[in-house]
Order: C-alpha cells, then sequence, then structure tokens
C-alpha cells in the first residue's frame, strides 16, 4: 500500500490525503459528471487548497496534488462550462464571494432560459 499523509484533526476524526494519480482520477470523475449537466454550470478552483488543512504551511497541503485535480478538471470540462480560478482557499472569504457571484449569474441564466418561450 502506498505511504499516506495522515492528519488526526480530533480523537474521532482522522484524514488521509489522496495522491497526485488520484486526485488526477478524481479530476476526471468530476469533469464527467459536471459536462453531463444540462443546464448552465459553473467550476470554482480554489487555487490555494480545499480545506483548512490543505493551505500553504498545513499538514495537507499538496501542490502536485491539487495542480493533478485541477488540470484534470481543466481538461474535462466540455466547453460551455464556465470554470473560474481563485486565487484564494475554499474556506476563504473571497472564495466564497466568487461561489456567489457564479450562483448569481448561474441562476439568472437558468431563469431566462426557461423564461423563453
Amino acid at each position: 500500500m502506498p505511504e499516506r499523509r495522515v492528519h488526526v484533526h480530533n480523537p474521532t476524526v482522522t484524514i488521509t490525503r489522496i495522491n497526485a494519480e488520484e486526485s488526477r482520477q478524481l479530476g476526471e470523475i468530476f469533469a464527467s459528471k459536471v459536462s453531463a449537466a444540462s443546464g448552465p454550470a459553473a467550476v470554482l478552483l480554489p487555487l490555494e487548497g480545499l480545506s483548512a488543512v490543505d493551505a500553504p504551511g498545513q499538514p495537507y497541503w499538496d501542490e502536485e496534488a491539487d495542480t493533478a485535480l485541477f488540470d484534470a478538471i481543466r481538461a474535462g470540462l466540455r466547453e460551455g462550462i464556465r470554470l473560474r480560478e481563485v486565487d484564494a482557499n475554499i474556506n476563504d472569504p473571497e472564495f466564497a464571494d466568487a461561489v456567489v457571484e457564479e450562483f448569481d449569474r448561474v441562476w439568472a441564466e437558468a431563469h431566462a432560459v426557461r423564461a423563453d418561450p
């Protein structure tokens, strides 16, 4: 079994980091699922990490694994899916603001499509 990065969060929660190859595979699956959307969709990538412990200087920071995930998502999304890269961690207010902006845009687009005869 490959060596794993393990982080004990508290006495009842321990998390294990996936490696770059697994991240690539996950990105491919994610992109195929999003690409199957029949309505408006968007994907936002938090370039500074996917959790509080996946941030520069934190125990789960693995730039290689995150890059593999994001590259697979970029490569696998069908044309027409909006991709937005945000220089923030998923838990940062800047990322939350970007998500709200994209949600508002997608919501407006979806309702405009439904309103057309």
